[in-house]
């Protein structure tokens, strides 16, 4: 059972519990008053259904950056992995968003499907592995220090904290949480 099996078990009348996330959250035009943030870049890792929270501060930079504010982040690098083509949720949206804005880029992943008869195009049919982060931590350097916002299975992760920990990037430019 998994913690979506209580969409397809529950009653009228089951009771069930709800947690509410943690406080990580992406708002640097938020620095108070005539305070400036200092420029940055963004790193975001998603797997699975971690791509809701991480797909929100997507959105949010975007809007940042369409609308000229000075805390817009400077280049942005998506790397997001799924099961399945199917499962990589809000694909079209975030395809598009590279297509139209330079300084967003995006890998995504396919673990557990091959490719079919004349696959091309963004999909790597294989897990995201240490190479595609240091590889995307190392480019963002050239705009801004990177923050890193990471959401997904557990092992997903430590993974990603242990590979950003050994480029020597610092715990405070290191965001995630752990819900399942």
């Amino acid at each position: 059972m998994g913690l979506t099996s209580c969409h397809f078990k529950a009653r009228v009348g089951d009771q069930v519990k709800i947690r509410v996330g943690g406080d990580v959250f992406y708002a640097p035009e938020r620095g108070g008053d005539n305070v400036r943030l200092p420029p940055h870049s963004l790193l975001l890792i998603a797997g699975g259904v971690g791509i809701n929270p991480i797909f929100s501060i997507l959105r949010h930079a975007i809007s940042l950056v369409q609308r000229g504010e000075p805390a817009h982040p400077k280049a942005i690098h998506l790397l997001y992995s799924a099961k399945s083509k199917e499962e990589l949720l809000f694909r079209e949206e975030i395809e598009s968003a590279a297509k139209m804005m330079r300084m967003f880029t995006v890998e995504l992943f396919v673990t557990q499907q091959k490719p079919g008869l004349n696959e091309s195009g963004r999909i790597q049919f294989s897990r995201l592995a240490r190479k595609e982060i240091e590889t995307a931590w190392h480019r963002l350097q050239q705009y801004a220090s990177p923050s890193t916002f990471i959401c997904g299975p557990p092992s997903l992760i430590d993974s990603s904290v242990d590979i950003l920990a050994g480029l020597a990037v610092s715990k405070k430019d290191i965001y995630y949480e752990k819900w399942w």
